[in-house]
């Protein structure tokens, strides 16, 4: 089967509906489909997103949330512009059915629907039948957990270090937490997750001042060692169940494209994904096997299947595999 004859397919699944929402966190998390032709802009009926980053969606109804909810993957989760009941009565009243594009599931949304016994009107691209375990999942809390086991098969750790604390200690006080030496660089993150939200470089007392005025007083952060001389790589899996095992397809590992904007704030963050350059075959055979790893304990011991994202950073080493890869 080629790509035309899958976009075909796709294009047709979503024209069976008679209406097409996004519910996101930001407003490109629909670009793909976009930029494939599986759907175009003016599609989207209503366009239900915690910040306005993207598209303008100028023929859709727009819902924003508190902005405060795009501060964190929990808010994302949780908070909603309680109009979208009004739309979801809508759609039961004219028998409607509509396609939820949602990049991550919404709680109060979801709960809604089941309320009014709803959902056969409604398809999401994000189901979601365990909320708690899915929040345990989302937040990395069981990362861990996860890795434990592969790490020990490797040989090595491919967690990277990092630790939480108050944002009234110093510099200093972070080289003796992680041994450090002079001058060695951090990454202090908002502690919303086992991921952290926000990214910002230390090397010294002034950039730590620096960060204390941008963040609220007394805000716990995610403090982590900086993997020098690395690259950013994306990856995906997804885990197709098959009984009591499980197939887990790769996607190739892609170049992560960042954008650091020192000029105003110091952070960081992600502009795309790049294929077009090939990483040399240690890295892949590496990636291929911790990917892999990671989608049958998934599966296995917890029960999750579907597509998941995995990142790492990619740091030459003086071995033989010429790689390392951490997550």
């Amino acid at each position: 089967m080629n790509t035309d004859t899958i976009i075909s397919m796709c294009r047709e699944s979503f024209s069976a509906y008679d209406e097409l929402w996004l519910v996101s966190a930001r407003r490109d998390h629909c670009d793909n489909l976009i930029d494939l032709g599986i759907v175009c802009e003016d599609d989207f009926t209503v366009v239900h997103t915690h910040n306005d980053l993207g598209r303008k969606f100028k023929n859709s109804k727009i819902l924003t949330p508190p902005k405060i909810s795009s501060k964190s993957f929990d808010g994302i989760f949780s908070v909603v512009d309680d109009r979208i009941f009004d739309e979801v009565d809508r759609v039961i009243r004219d028998d409607l059915r509509v396609a939820i594009l949602a990049s991550s599931p919404n709680k109060p949304l979801s709960d809604y629907i089941k309320k009014r016994s709803a959902w056969e009107k409604f398809t999401i691209t994000s189901p979601v039948d365990d909320f708690d375990k899915y929040i345990d999942l989302e937040n990395k809390t069981l990362l861990e957990d996860i890795l434990s086991g592969i790490e020990s098969k490797l040989g090595y750790r491919i967690l990277a270090e990092s630790k939480n604390m108050s944002l009234d200690k110093n510099y200093h006080y972070i080289q003796k937490l992680f041994n450090a030496e002079a001058g060695e660089s951090f990454f202090v993150q908002e502690a919303v997750s086992a991921a952290g939200g926000g990214t910002y470089k230390i090397s010294n007392q002034s950039d730590f001042n620096r960060v204390q005025k941008i963040l609220p007083k007394g805000m716990r952060v995610k403090v982590s060692t900086e993997i020098a001389n690395a690259y950013s790589a994306n990856g995906s899996l997804c885990i197709v169940p098959r009984g009591a095992e499980c197939m887990v397809f790769v996607d190739p590992l892609s170049h992560k494209v960042l954008d650091a904007d020192c000029r105003s704030n110091g952070t960081y963050c992600s502009v795309g994904n790049d294929w077009g350059i090939n990483w040399p075959k240690a890295v892949n055979s590496l990636y291929m096997e911790i990917a892999k790893s990671i989608g049958e304990i998934l599966y296995k011991k917890y029960g999750y299947s579907g597509i998941v994202g995995v990142d790492f950073l990619v740091k030459r080493e003086k071995m033989n595999t010429g790689c390392m890869l951490r997550k």
